[in-house]
Order: structure tokens, then sequence, then C-alpha cells
């Protein structure tokens, strides 16, 4: 024999002649459990009818709604929650663009030639799993780029950043990439 469940104690109260309720009858009258279990819901039913809301006016029933919206869920969080929550972004966006420096600082070479690197081969390219940061040197100067990097500015498409180290005055970080849909060339001096 099957369990009732709560939607079949509803449909014998509200569908008493239905024929499928017949059968569920059948089912109720086999089990003393759950004879008392659909009497608790009839009754508790039967109260509900019987209960008469009050004339209020539409404010009150708005206040009242809001006092019982409030005590229903008592997982409710509190309005300092969006406040951790926003800070709890910013803090991981820092601290993905603090990791993303590191690495770029690391293998940032201490002396670089200036001799022009355009149409050269990567020296090194380093591609860790995921592509979450991929990092290619030439002799003056690197690039990185990967989903880390898409994470850290995220309304640019596709950015990479280019470290040239070329310039005597030190060296120059500049964001390349697009935005809305390639329509627009973005171009960031950092």
């Amino acid at each position: 024999m099957m369990k009732l469940t709560d939607e079949d104690f509803l449909r014998l109260y509200y569908e008493p002649g239905c024929p499928r309720t017949e059968e569920l009858r059948r089912q109720l009258s086999a089990s003393p459990e759950m004879q008392a279990e659909y009497q608790a819901l009839a009754d508790a039913l039967d109260q509900m009818k019987a209960a008469q809301a009050p004339n209020l006016a539409p404010f009150e029933k708005v206040e009242q709604f809001e006092a019982a919206w409030a005590t229903a869920d008592p997982n409710a969080a509190p309005w300092y929650y969006g406040l951790l929550h926003s800070a709890w972004k910013t803090s991981s966006v820092f601290v993905i663009g603090m990791i993303c420096g590191i690495v770029v600082t690391m293998n940032a070479p201490a002396q670089q030639d200036h001799k022009s690197d355009a149409g050269r081969q990567p020296v090194l390219e380093v591609q860790p799993v995921n592509n979450l940061l991929v990092i290619e040197q030439f002799d003056a100067f690197q690039t990185v780029r990967g989903e880390a990097l898409d994470m850290v500015y995220s309304n640019i498409e596709d950015p990479v950043l280019v470290i040239d180290s070329s310039d005597p005055k030190g060296e120059k970080k500049v964001i390349h990439g697009t935005s809305e849909n390639g329509a627009i060339q973005v171009v960031l001096n950092l």
C-alpha cells in the first residue's frame, strides 16, 4: 500500500465526488495513521473556512502582510547582508587583480633588450590548466590573457594586458580589447 501525499489529502477534502477520490478513500480507510493525518488536515481547513478576515483598509492589509512575511521566513537576510555581499564581490575582484599582478611581476625579466619585437615569436609561453592565465613573453614585452583577466575586466571583451619594458622611463601597462560586440576598440593605460 502506498502512503498518501498532501496532494491526495487535499483532493479528498476538496473533490469528494471525483472517481480518483474513491480509490484514495479505500487507501485511507486501510490505514489508521493516514486517517489521523487526514482528519488533522481536514480540521485545520474547516477552521480556516470558519474564520472571517477583518475588513481592513489597504494600508492595514499591507502592514499585516509585511509582519506575517517577516515572521514567516526566519532565514531572511537582514539589510546588512547586501552590503557584505557587495564587499565580498569587490574584495574578490581585488584579490584576482593582485594575483594577476603578482604573476605578471614574477614573470617580468630584470633586463630586456630594447630592440623591436614586431613579428617575433614568443620566447616563453605559459598556458595553465583551463586557460586561467596565458602569458607570452617576448624580448621587450609580454602579453597576458585568459579567464582571470576576463573576470577582472568584465566590461571589456577579450582583454589583453600588454606590459612593455622597452621605455627607459619604466614599464607601460596597457589593456587592449573591444566592447559593444567589437564595435568599439578599448585601450586603457594603467
